[in-house]
């Protein structure tokens, strides 16, 4: 299910990054209306399903929606906007960091394999919060996670000696906000780092709050909202030029629903009981955007952005091998 998740979010990304980064965080208008419509209309339908299987909406413990008492229970809100946030906040900076990689000459799907830093933000929150213990093969996964920011950093300042673009030495287009290649390309990589810190806060309301509201349910109405919004973006969208036609909107529609079925695939991943190695083997998604955009985008894979895939997936099947024989 983790696979199938990461296939999902790659070839999800990967139509998105390509077709749409240029619209910068605008273009999320794309796949927001397809995305929020299949998570709701996968609440829906298991909503109706308990309701047949047990003849009441709530469950009578553990609801995340009633208190045993027949009180709302508020406190559900409190996982359900962060994850919302940190959701949103997510497709934010990766919108940016693929239109920044694209205009600079980095294969879009190499940002992605930055969110996997995102185990060894969990190790350390996790550390200090609840004194999970960090083993050597935890240290062997952040020493091959540090090589992976190394090269693809060295792969970023590498492009200040890149020929001219658009006949301004240094300068790239207004995709890249009219930055220097190698500072598009330097906060590409930062965006990547970004959208791994939001995802480690997300893991860390959903161990806080587990007990009343499970991973898949939290996928599924976090996903919604998150889509919902970017839903929004259409008012700046038209504005602009851009007109999408029948084709466009068909991919935005295929995107929005395989990056929303990807949360809801790797929440099941989790809710039943993969949630150690689920991480690591959800990584894989960079691998799928990566050759995607290689084979169909045009976007070449350097020796040093190969190797720092290989580093990023080495270090988080490192860390998370290690979670799932301490589980």
């Amino acid at each position: 299910m983790a696979l199938l998740a990461g296939a999902c979010m790659g070839t999800g990304a990967f139509l998105y990054a390509s077709n749409f980064s240029k619209l910068g965080i605008n273009g999320l208008a794309m796949i927001g209306p397809s995305g929020a419509s299949l998570c709701l209309i996968i609440r829906i339908f298991k909503e109706i399903k308990f309701r047949r299987a047990t003849g009441s909406w709530f469950k009578e413990k553990n609801s995340r929606v009633l208190k045993e008492d027949g009180k709302i229970r508020w406190s559900s809100l409190v996982p359900l906007i962060a994850n919302i946030c940190t959701n949103f906040g997510f497709l934010l900076v990766m919108s940016v960091g693929w239109k920044l990689a694209k205009a600079s000459g980095i294969n879009q799907g190499v940002i992605a394999a930055m969110i996997s830093l995102a185990s060894v933000f969990n190790i350390v929150i996790f550390y200090f919060k609840f004194g999970e213990k960090i083993s050597w093969l935890h240290l062997i996964g952040i020493t091959f996670m540090l090589g992976c920011i190394t090269c693809i950093s060295l792969e970023a300042a590498g492009k200040g000696g890149d020929e001219e673009v658009d006949g301004d030495e240094g300068y790239v287009s207004e995709d890249a906000f009219g930055l220097s290649q190698v500072m598009a390309a330097s906060l590409a990589v930062l965006c990547g780092v970004t959208a791994g810190v939001f995802m480690s806060i997300k893991h860390l309301f959903i161990r806080l709050y587990k007990a009343n509201y499970s991973g898949l349910d939290m996928g599924v109405d976090a996903t919604m909202f998150e889509f919902a919004i970017c839903c929004f973006f259409w008012l700046p969208l038209s504005s602009t030029d851009f007109r999408p036609d029948l084709t466009q909107v068909i991919i935005g529609i295929i995107a929005g629903c395989l990056m929303s079925l990807s949360r809801v695939f790797i929440s099941i991943a989790v809710s039943i009981g993969l949630a150690a190695p689920a991480n690591s083997l959800m990584t894989t998604h960079s691998i799928h955007q990566s050759c995607w955009s290689a084979a169909i985008g045009g976007q070449t894979l350097s020796p040093l952005q190969i190797l720092g895939l290989i580093f990023g997936l080495v270090g988080v099947f490192s860390i998370s091998y290690f979670d799932h024989l301490a589980s």
